[in-house]
């Protein structure tokens, strides 16, 4: 295969965990921003952030289970939900700081 003969390039650590942060806290503002700007159902911000959060912790449980069950070339780890989650809380702490600068 034309692809075996091609060099290694070389691993950069812990990119994976970087990408789950990077991925969560990129996922959280955007669902929290459009929670905010878009949709009339939710009102209180309060509301706004728990939604946020929740559904972030969630889907991020969800993904990892279903990898470590249904799939034979994928593995859930917790690690990768605990940087779903950092990503998520981050995010929540940055639309806060975003937030009151933006009222005063």
């Amino acid at each position: 295969m034309p692809g075996d003969s091609t060099p290694d390039l070389p691993r950069i650590p812990y990119i994976d965990k970087i990408a789950h942060f990077t991925f969560y806290f990129v996922f959280t503002v955007l669902f929290f921003l459009t929670l905010k700007y878009e949709c009339k159902c939710v009102k209180k911000l309060t509301y706004i952030y728990i939604i946020s959060a929740l559904f972030a912790f969630l889907l991020g449980i969800c993904i990892e289970l279903l990898q470590k069950t249904i799939t034979t070339t994928r593995s859930g780890e917790i690690y990768d939900v605990f940087f779903n989650s950092f990503g998520t809380i981050v995010a929540l702490l940055f639309v806060t700081i975003i937030n009151k600068k933006a009222f005063n």
